[in-house]
């Protein structure tokens, strides 16, 4: 028989039982409350059919940079969606115990090397060495990912060995011979091979079916290809900051060309990817047109869809894993900013209010999309400086991640660890200093 529970006694509920992986809202609950705005679950038909001509209000305001427009739209928008604004369509999944105790230094070094063999070995140059889209599983942020985690480690003295250079040099080279000469990192066709790719490519596929080339997907709709492109943008941004190597250089450059082209959208973590490669050239090039184009990125594509609250309002970006990508590239944007700029001030007040929401659920619940919650925490703090509440829900992730080397499965930091690794240097420098 179903249990039916009021939702603040399930709340109250949720937060005094340690558990380990598993959904925050009961699937029974959710299917009992399918008009109750509850994690996991999508507004009513009704709702969806009143907000979706005000997205395109919204669309149009964005290409027209009419900021005004925009925000009376979101207005209307946040009227017909009440209680369901800010709710994600997938439930978290935490895991505990919430440990906010500073982690020892020795267990990470232990589970960065239990992991990184994992990593190194399957890296996509090594299972698609020919580059061949029909023989990929995951787009090119499987090739960038290992580009920018050891990039980080080789930051690192201990770790700024010829060995991880080289697999720098190697991913950064295999993403070169993949790009197109207009800049774009295509998307492989991956239809039946992941839901959510096929999705979104069927989406782009219906508003222009040329935009499959020989297994690449090639132009782009809505913002789709921005992930894995700016994911690679930003790790050949990387591979020149180390190497110095211009066609590193020329290739990220192509590549931020190819994102300012694209149109701002509702797709508030598409608008933030390319904010971050933006003003991650910008931090090479000193290109003065590309932290332009990043600015307007966040300002139009990003803040607009951000609640008071501090979470995002739809049911995508709600989510922490994008909700800590779109902090990420307005921090980007940030630590190119003068300290006179006039957008700075804004920026930091959201980002605050952004991180502030994400570490109050991590501390009430426990660690959850502790990858890319867990960037996010360390560039906030890094950027913006002490913050406990911060730093709490950084070591309850860490602390969760760590319960792998007792062979427990868990959500881990994965290729994000060696930036925790970074920082643990970093304060341990600024404490002998």
């Amino acid at each position: 028989m179903d249990v039916k529970i009021a939702l603040k006694q399930y709340l109250v509920l949720l937060t005094s039982v340690a558990f380990i992986g598993l959904p925050a809202i009961a699937s029974s609950y959710a299917e009992d409350k399918r008009d109750v705005a509850v994690p996991g679950s999508l507004p009513p038909e009704t709702i969806q059919n009143q907000v979706r001509p005000l997205l395109n209000e919204v669309r149009n305001a964005q290409q027209n940079k009419d900021l005004q427009g925009i925000k009376d739209n979101v207005d209307d928008i946040l009227e017909h969606l009440g209680d369901w604004a800010g709710n994600p369509d997938i439930a978290p999944i935490y895991f505990s115990p919430i440990e906010s105790t500073t982690p020892s230094r020795k267990p990470v070094g232990m589970l960065w090397h239990s992991i990184n063999d994992g990593i190194h070995n399957k890296v996509m140059w090594r299972f698609v060495p020919d580059g061949n889209p029909e023989k990929m599983r995951r787009g090119l942020r499987a090739a960038a990912r290992p580009v920018l985690t050891y990039s980080l480690l080789y930051s690192l003295n201990t770790y700024k060995q010829q060995k991880h250079l080289n697999i720098v040099i190697k991913g950064a080279n295999y993403l070169l011979g993949l790009q197109q000469e207009n800049g774009l990192f295509p998307l492989p066709d991956m239809r039946g091979k992941d839901k959510r790719q096929t999705a979104i490519i069927n989406r782009i596929l219906r508003n222009n079916p040329q935009a499959v080339k020989d297994g690449w997907i090639v132009s782009d709709h809505r913002g789709e290809l921005l992930f894995d492109h700016s994911t690679a943008g930003v790790a050949m941004v990387e591979a020149y900051r180390i190497t110095k190597d211009q066609r590193y250089f020329d290739s990220a450059k192509k590549a931020s060309l190819w994102a300012m082209s694209q149109a701002i959208d509702t797709n508030w973590s598409n608008n933030a990817f390319a904010a971050w490669l933006l003003a991650e050239f910008y931090s090479i090039s000193a290109q003065e047109i590309m932290i332009k184009s990043a600015i307007d990125n966040i300002r139009y594509g990003v803040l607009p869809g951000l609640l008071e609250s501090g979470r995002w309002l739809d049911p995508f970006n709600s989510k922490l894993i994008y909700h800590s990508i779109n902090v990420r590239g307005m921090l980007a944007v940030l630590r190119q900013l003068p300290k006179e700029d006039s957008f700075r001030e804004e920026l930091v007040t959201q980002i605050k209010k952004a991180i502030d929401n994400a570490s109050r659920q991590i501390t009430s619940y426990g660690a959850s999309s502790v990858s890319t919650s867990t960037e996010m925490l360390i560039d906030g703090l890094e950027e913006l400086g002490f913050n406990q509440k911060w730093i709490d829900a950084l070591n309850i992730n860490i602390n969760a991640t760590l319960k792998q080397l007792q062979n427990i499965r868990v959500s881990d930091v994965g290729v994000y660890l060696p930036k925790y690794m970074r920082y643990i240097e970093n304060q341990n420098q600024k404490k002998s200093k």
